[in-house]
């Protein structure tokens, strides 16, 4: 189920919202950053990419192994925003937060995290648990098996449904290293 901001925000007062609001944190870019819409941000990520799960993986409308990425980073940010709150706002929001962990949990396997890092190209040592579990099954994970166990793309592989899949123009696999094209 999508979460709105307005439906995450009726769980507190006025005077809960704007303790929340001021504990806001501005990055080096002037976007704001609270524990509200961070917590809204993961929850409906991760619905996204449950729902996506049961889509074609030529289907335009699904996610990608990028759209993963920008959903583990607003898992970092719902983090971060909750550790500047006040302990007793933070628990109340820890219910969605804890609630979209599940689902992810649930449609997630471990994983090593060298796909993620070779794709993300911020190699980070100290990542959460949410960065080495990547989907089970669907358009995502088929996405990343055209990544090796080292992170490097090598294209799609023999039997890979995402075949259907016409490459951008000027795209040629066979110029990667181990590519099954060309």
């Amino acid at each position: 189920m999508f979460h709105t901001l307005e439906e995450v925000s009726a769980l507190f007062t006025p005077a809960e919202l704007a303790a929340i609001d001021a504990a806001a944190e501005i990055d080096q870019f002037g976007a704001r950053n609270d524990a509200l819409t961070s917590t809204v941000a993961w929850a409906n990520h991760v619905e996204k990419l449950d729902v996506d799960r049961a889509l074609a993986v030529d289907d335009h409308s699904v996610w990608t192994e990028h759209d993963l990425i920008a959903a583990m980073y607003m898992r970092d940010r719902a983090s971060r925003a909750l550790a500047l709150l006040p302990h007793e706002l933070a628990e109340r929001l820890l219910g969605p937060v804890a609630a979209a962990d599940d689902q992810y949990r649930g449609f997630t396997v471990e994983d090593s995290g060298v796909r993620i890092n070779a794709i993300n190209m911020i190699p980070k040592p100290d990542r959460a648990w949410w960065w080495y579990r990547v989907p089970a099954d669907g358009p995502v994970a088929v996405f990343l098996s055209r990544y090796d166990a080292r992170g490097n793309y090598v294209g799609q592989s023999e039997g890979d449904e995402s075949k259907l899949i016409t490459p951008p123009v000027g795209h040629d696999d066979s110029a990667i290293p181990g590519s099954q094209a060309g």
